[in-house]
């Protein structure tokens, strides 16, 4: 005897049935047939809208016992394969998922996608917008391909030097790891999220402010306000004679507070 078992329910629901190849009578899962000749018999399956039924398969019948046998259908499916742009996002752990499953590298093709309509979600990295999710429709025996595309979050940044003579000097501002000097009140576009370090030009006559580090917001502007220091030195005047002195001789520079022989007078800009 020959019993057949066909899986799953809902291929049996939509019509599945067996019969040896050879016979003409279709039968339903889980009957047997009896008086099969012993030997090699061939199973085959009816076909059934919505399923790949099972390829015919030899199953061997022994004296006096029943041989089972299972056939499976299988819905049809179709493939996804998802591509993530730019490389930069990558790197950085950008990924994809289908439905809610696991998380996939760019350019995984996924198989055995039952047929129509999935949502395909992306994974949030610091630094970047992720794609909105979107909706792909599967098709049986096709593979569907999308391309999500992350967009590297920016702001601005505006830097102010003072004070104007360090300007009028050449006083400059940049971006390390950028090449173009900017002037005072400039301000960059475009400039990634996140940390950044800004460093100062040169300038004869003036001390440039050390390095200074700010944070770029999304879609907002950094303000950094800095002060360049001018170069100085002391002066000191010892007058004379003696009675000059102590009948009350002062002396002061550009036009400053009274002082008194042998002052030394700190912070002077250098030159005349």
């Amino acid at each position: 005897s020959l019993q057949v078992i066909i899986t799953p329910q809902a291929a049996i629901d939509g019509g599945a049935k067996w019969r040896r190849v050879g016979t003409s009578t279709w039968r339903a899962s889980g009957t047997t047939e009896t008086g099969v000749p012993v030997g090699q018999q061939a199973v085959e399956f009816s076909p059934v809208p919505g399923f790949t039924k099972p390829a015919s398969q030899n199953v061997t019948i022994i004296v006096n016992q029943i041989t089972y046998f299972v056939g499976t259908y299988a819905p049809p499916s179709g493939s996804l394969c998802v591509t993530i742009s730019p490389l930069e996002a990558i790197a950085a752990g950008a990924k994809w998922r289908v439905d809610g499953g696991s998380w996939q590298d760019s350019g995984v093709t996924l198989p055995d996608l039952s047929l129509g309509y999935h949502t395909i979600s992306y994974a949030a990295i610091t630094g970047w917008t992720k794609p909105s999710n979107q909706t792909v429709r599967i098709n049986e025996g096709q593979t569907a391909a999308v391309t999500g595309i992350y967009k590297l979050q920016t702001g601005s940044l505006r830097v102010s030097i003072s004070p104007q003579g360090a300007i009028d000097a050449g006083a400059k501002w940049r971006r390390v790891g950028t090449e173009s000097w900017r002037d005072s009140g400039a301000t960059e576009p475009g400039v990634p999220v996140g940390s950044h370090t800004v460093e100062f030009s040169e300038v004869a006559g003036w001390t440039k402010p050390s390095d200074r580090t700010v944070t770029i917001n999304n879609g907002q502007t950094t303000v950094l306000s800095v002060t360049y220091a001018p170069w100085t030195g002391s002066l000191q005047v010892v007058i004379n004679p003696p009675e000059a002195v102590a009948a009350g001789a002062r002396w002061r520079v550009d036009g400053g507070p009274w002082q008194l022989s042998g002052f030394t007078h700190p912070n002077i800009p250098i030159g005349p």
